[in-house]
């Protein structure tokens, strides 16, 4: 994505977010992983997010996948997901998205409402919105469904 602004201009480049399989893992001239990132520049500049793809599981790492449906059963993309373990936040991402973790351990996965859509319960039936999800060995994929309601 390309914006213009003006020379000797500061600001806040919004963020790089991730989506679907591509997470942003850090900028190419910083190699700073926070995704939002101030600026002051004389001219021309380019920002570079690097990304990498989630969907390619690592040696020795699980994933968890999470999706979401508008019910009675319409994808609906763009819920914002956080993954969290022992009360520390991990990442985030809009669904539909992949995490990506390493080793053995318990992981909350955490959807948000947006606008209309308000969280109902989870494919399997669990109605709280913190799922908790264990992983007991490495290689493993979890694929989580949050379904919503309109209205």
């Amino acid at each position: 994505m390309t914006f213009s602004v003006c020379a000797n201009s500061t600001g806040t480049v919004v963020g790089a977010f991730d989506y679907g399989c591509y997470a942003f893992d850090h900028w190419a001239d910083t190699g700073s992983t926070n995704r939002f990132r101030s600026f002051s520049i004389p001219g021309n500049t380019t920002f570079t997010a690097v990304y990498r793809d989630t969907c390619q599981q690592p040696s020795g790492t699980s994933s968890i996948s999470v999706n979401s449906l508008l019910l009675p059963g319409m994808t609906i993309n763009g819920m914002y997901a956080t993954l969290w373990q022992n009360g520390v936040m991990l990442e985030s991402c809009f669904t539909a998205c992949t995490f990506t973790v390493s080793g053995t351990g318990t992981y909350q996965v955490e959807v948000s409402d947006y606008a209309s859509y308000t969280f109902n319960h989870w494919s399997d039936g669990t109605m709280t919105r913190v799922y908790t999800v264990n992983i007991t060995s490495t290689g493993s994929s979890i694929s989580l469904t949050a379904m919503y309601n309109s209205g």
